[in-house]
């Protein structure tokens, strides 16, 4: 979605925005919203701005566009965690709202609860690198730890939920209280202004009548019934207003609920593996060709080269190249430990970067190769536009292996691609 600022300041621009092509389909909302503000100041001191809130029809049509499932490569069914420790656990999505007097049921909210196996709530949601499909999540090997414990899980998070949305409503109730004050006096001025302009049109017509001793009675009566008219109005708006005033939280209504795990999928990559084979087991979770690893499953260089490739990036794997130094050779970005102590040759380098390039170019990736040189069990990991492939890894693994991390690193390198569609964009690299 394209947002351009058009003018004021940070805090009271208008904007204009660009729809994505597939949120405008079968629904009612806007290719382009011309002049948009997100501030209700705003909204009433420019007669012509559209204030976007949590109600407006592209706000509802871009949540609901996230939550269904569809979109995604089968079902996500399950998350990968960056930080194993807390896993594994399910993280339940509720919608939230609130009844008000009026007996509108306007959906302003959304809150995420993670609970873990022993049906304990954590106060923060772990950060997520990827979503499983349905295949790959029903494999998993912590599935059934988090899953068997749904029903207690759902309970505790549903008791959350409901304090949360009762908190949430109590900043709704003052937002109401302020908004209906505004209702209120603007509805006072006008119907006590049309009150005092009948009024004062009856009293005209009743001197009339006895000054002039006029027939009046046709006027009177007619400004009478038009006076208990207007009066009728303004009791009936204070009565809306006053049950608009009122906010009552609604029950959370369950959206979705996805297993949590820490192990991290890795496929089969050895030479006789071909990617079309790799992207057909990742789909159906081929049994002897994918795997589940904990990132501290790997201690060190040599015990990558014996593992398959990984899918997903371990916890902290850019923490791991960060200390290295970088130097150029032969035009080549080489990063390692020491700038003089390095064990290859020129050609070696200038050799194993050419084949990373080929491949990147091979792949359609837009990033640019650089080589490190580490025994951190690192393969390859994406920084600041390039991918820095492991030079100690060159002789171990074979180019099926360096294909998967390859696709891998491009797709966590694209930073507008939601964590749930990555395992897609990775199958999709494989070619």
């Amino acid at each position: 979605m394209v947002t351009e600022e058009l003018a004021g300041s940070t805090e009271n621009a208008l904007y204009r925005i660009e729809v994505p092509d597939i949120i405008p389909m079968h629904t009612d909302v806007d290719e382009t919203y011309q002049k948009v503000t997100f501030s209700r100041t705003v909204a009433l001191e420019e007669l012509d701005a559209e204030l976007i809130s949590l109600n407006h029809p592209l706000v509802q049509a871009l949540v609901e566009y996230c939550l269904d499932g569809d979109w995604i490569d089968g079902q996500a069914a399950g998350l990968v965690a960056a930080d194993s420790a807390v896993t594994p656990g399910l993280l339940l999505t509720y919608r939230l709202g609130y009844i008000s007097g009026d007996g509108e049921v306007p959906t302003e909210d959304y809150t995420r609860v993670y609970v873990d196996t022993d049906g304990t709530i954590r106060e923060d949601v772990p950060d997520i690198v990827g979503a499983l499909p349905d295949a790959l999540a029903t494999a998993h090997p912590e599935a059934y730890d988090a899953a068997k414990n749904v029903s207690s899980a759902v309970e505790v998070s549903t008791e959350q939920a409901e304090h949360v949305v009762a908190e949430f409503v109590k900043d709704i109730h003052a937002d109401r209280q302020q908004d209906v004050e505004i209702k209120e006096k603007h509805a006072e001025r006008y119907f006590q202004e049309k009150i005092r302009e009948f009024e004062d049109q009856l009293r005209k017509y009743e001197i009339e009548e006895k000054d002039t001793e006029k027939d009046m009675r046709v006027n009177i009566r007619s400004t009478r019934a038009k006076l208990e008219d207007v009066e009728q109005e303004w009791e009936e708006e204070q009565e809306r207003l006053e049950r608009e005033r009122m906010v009552v939280p609604d029950e959370p209504e369950l959206i979705n609920a996805a297993v949590v795990t820490g192990k991290i999928p890795a496929v089969v990559a050895d030479a006789a593996t071909t990617p079309s084979e790799q992207r057909k087991a990742i789909k159906t979770a081929a049994e002897d060709e994918v795997t589940f690893m904990h990132s501290d499953d790997l201690e060190n260089i040599e015990s990558l080269a014996t593992r398959p490739a990984r899918l997903f990036r371990a916890a902290g794997l850019a923490k791991r190249v960060s200390h290295l130094t970088r130097q150029e050779i032969d035009g080549v970005s080489v990063y390692a430990e020491n700038e003089t102590d390095l064990a290859y040759t020129v050609g070696e380098i200038r050799s194993f970067y050419e084949q990373m390039d080929s491949l990147l170019e091979e792949i359609g990736s837009e990033c640019t190769p650089a080589v490190c040189v580490t025994d951190e069990p690192v393969e390859a990991v994406h920084q600041n536009g390039e991918i820095l492939f492991n030079l100690d890894l060159a002789d171990d693994v074979s180019a099926s292996y360096w294909r998967v991390v390859t696709a891998r690193e491009t797709a966590f390198a694209d930073k507008e691609l939601p964590a749930e569609r990555r395992i897609q964009r990775i199958r999709e690299l494989l070619g």
